[in-house]
């Protein structure tokens, strides 16, 4: 499908589209599915180097792998080179969903060898790059993923000159470059990108859990959210955070305070309808790019996505009925979920984790590291020392089952 057919394909449902961000030597597929399994919506590959890719083999078959039926998947580059990036769209494109051009990595060395963040300065080049793979006959939609400027002009810009270009939804992680991953996400950066571009935009930055998703699409306009860190230390971050968001939409009307304000604003039913019925509009899924359709897409190609004249997003307070329940408490300007979510993943999800990892032979280092990250605020000092000096996967798994951290429940059988 072409851009254009992309972004007229359109679906009626008003979920947040939740996503699993690219990350260096951890987006492989037995991660990509354990956080598939546990609420993520979408899938992103690592960053793979496209030269490297189009030259070698050995490095298509380290980098690109799916797991068994797996659908709605991304594959991120890292490219200089607009006709080099349309070879290697061509290779994955009857396997993946759609090409991301990275622009946003900001690790030194990446960025010394003129990619990641390196790529802001260059918009024509990114440009060129969406160009060449939308004319590639690759057949998927080219995306970009970016990071924000100092100067938010710039990064506006960056994002006219990518959508110009055809891309088919931007990214955009709220911080700068030059930021730490505990600096302060720029939400209203990618608000500002958010209302000059007509494509989708994802918000990217600081998700957590369920609280912090919305939070981020109530405080962007966004219809989409993005995640790394917090589903490297609960895989299940996003498991509740649909359902959350979907009774905060359809149930909060009544008694509102407006993020950041002290009034309320009380809409008509005919006003909810009508603003519902312009955001399932600006909806766009992947249908008929592979073999399954994605069900949920983009919410927010304007501002009429949820704003309801001129007010911005909004959240209940207590009184909001969730089932006969207190959706939350409201307190300052955001909403706290009572019970049962925390960056502490189940059980269950670990578990599910060491059956994926021994089933598809992950390498030794890679699920070390993740059951690490993972089980972090479940073992103590000492455990998590003896965890790292097993000599095999077999005797990790072991260990937590002595502990009672692995149980055969889960999602994941094999």
């Amino acid at each position: 499908l072409s851009n254009d057919e992309l972004h007229n394909t359109l679906c009626y449902k008003s979920d947040l589209v939740k996503i699993q961000a690219p990350m260096v030597r951890c987006s492989r597929p037995p991660f990509r599915k354990l956080c598939r399994l546990w609420g993520t919506d979408i899938s992103y590959t690592h960053m793979i180097l496209a030269d490297c890719f189009v030259r070698s083999e050995s490095a298509r078959r380290v980098d690109f792998a799916l797991f068994e039926g797996e659908d709605k998947l991304i594959t991120q580059f890292a490219a200089k080179s607009g006709p080099t990036l349309a070879q290697a769209a061509a290779i994955v494109a009857p396997y993946t969903d759609g090409i991301d051009i990275n622009c946003g990595c900001p690790q030194k060395w990446a960025m010394k060898d003129g990619y990641g963040s390196a790529m802001l300065s260059k918009p024509e080049l990114v440009a060129d790059m969406v160009s060449c793979v939308n004319n590639s006959g690759a057949g998927v939609p080219c995306v970009v993923k970016m990071r924000v400027y100092e100067d938010i002009r710039t990064s506006i810009e960056f994002a006219k000159r990518a959508e110009r270009a055809g891309a088919g939804w931007i990214t955009v992680h709220g911080r700068t470059p030059a930021c730490t991953s505990s600096s302060l996400v720029r939400t209203d950066a990618i608000k500002l990108i958010r209302e000059n571009v007509s494509i989708p935009v994802v918000a990217n930055g600081a998700v957590r859990d369920p609280e912090s998703a919305i939070k981020l699409a109530i405080e962007t306009g966004v219809g989409g959210v993005m995640s790394a860190q917090g589903l490297l230390d609960n895989p299940a971050a996003f498991d509740k955070a649909s359902s959350c968001f979907n009774e905060v939409v359809r149930l909060g009307w009544d008694r509102m305070p407006v993020l950041g304000a002290s009034h309320h604003k009380q809409p008509t039913e005919s006003a909810l309808e009508l603003a519902t019925a312009q955001e399932s509009q600006q909806l766009s899924s992947l249908t008929g790019l592979r073999t399954q359709p994605m069900e949920s897409f983009w919410g927010d190609c304007s501002q009429a996505h949820f704003t309801l004249a001129t007010h911005p997003y909004c959240i209940p307070d207590a009184a909001a009925p969730l089932g006969g329940q207190p959706i939350g408490n409201y307190s300052g300007n955001y909403l706290h979920f009572n019970s049962a979510v925390s960056d502490i993943p189940p059980l269950a999800c670990v578990s599910d984790f060491c059956r994926l990892a021994l089933h598809a032979e992950l390498p030794y280092k890679t699920t070390q590291h993740h059951i690490l990250m993972m089980a972090h605020k479940l073992l103590s000092p000492s455990e998590r020392i003896y965890v790292s000096e097993q000599p095999s996967i077999v005797g990790i798994v072991e260990y937590l089952r002595q502990q009672g951290i692995y149980i055969p429940e889960g999602k994941y059988t094999f």
